[in-house]
C-alpha cells in the first residue's frame, strides 16, 4: 500500500505529460465495512477475478481496475500511466467512487455474503490447532506449570490448570 500510496502522490504532483491531466485520488480504508462494498463492486463493474477481490491495493479508473498482485506487479507507476494513457479522454473528470449505485453496493454485499458462506469450518478449526502449536504457548504453558509446581499445587491441580490454559488457546485461535 505505501508503494502504490507513493506512485499515486507521485503521479498527482507530477503527471506525465503525455496525460495531460490534473490526477486526483483518494484513499479508502478497507476496515470500514463500507469500503468493502465499494471495492467488490468496482472489483465487479471491472471484471476483477472472483479471488483477488476485496485484495488492495486496488486503483480504479473509468474502465480499468488496477490489483497489485493480480494484474499489476511490482511497476505499479507505469502499468497506471499506460491504462491511463489508453484510456485517454474516458477517464479524465470522474470520481469513480461516486458512480457506484446503490444497486451496485446492494449486489456487491450478496455476493461478498454469497462468497464467505462458502467457507466450510474444518480447514479453519484445522488452521486454529496448526497454529496454536507454537512455541510461545507451550512455554506460557510451562511457565505456568513451573509456577504452580513451586507454589506446591497438588497434580490434579497443575493438570486442570494445563487443560484450561491449552482450551482457552484453542478457542482464542
Amino acid at each position: 500500500c505505501d508503494r502504490v500510496n507513493h506512485d499515486l502522490n507521485l503521479l498527482s504532483k507530477r503527471p506525465p505529460r503525455k496525460i495531460n491531466a490534473v490526477i486526483v485520488y483518494k484513499e479508502f480504508d478497507i476496515a470500514d465495512p463500507k469500503n468493502k462494498l465499494l471495492l467488490e463492486a468496482l472489483c465487479q463493474r471491472n471484471n476483477v477475478d472472483e479471488e483477488h477481490r476485496l485484495a488492495t491495493p486496488a486503483v480504479f479508473l473509468k474502465g480499468a481496475g488496477l490489483v497489485y498482485g493480480y494484474n499489476v506487479g511490482s511497476n505499479f507507476y507505469f502499468k497506471l500511466v499506460s491504462t491511463m494513457e489508453q484510456l485517454g479522454d474516458s477517464c479524465k473528470n470522474v470520481k469513480i467512487w461516486d458512480t457506484v449505485t446503490e444497486e451496485e453496493l446492494a449486489s456487491a454485499e450478496n455476493r461478498i455474503t454469497a462468497r464467505f458462506s462458502k467457507f466450510n469450518i474444518a480447514p479453519i478449526v484445522l488452521a486454529g490447532l496448526l497454529d496454536g502449536v507454537n512455541p510461545c504457548a507451550f512455554g506460557a504453558l510451562i511457565f505456568f506449570i513451573t509456577f504452580l509446581t513451586v507454589a506446591e499445587r497438588k497434580k490434579n491441580e497443575i493438570l486442570m490448570v494445563g487443560f484450561a490454559y491449552t482450551f482457552a488457546v484453542f478457542v482464542t485461535y
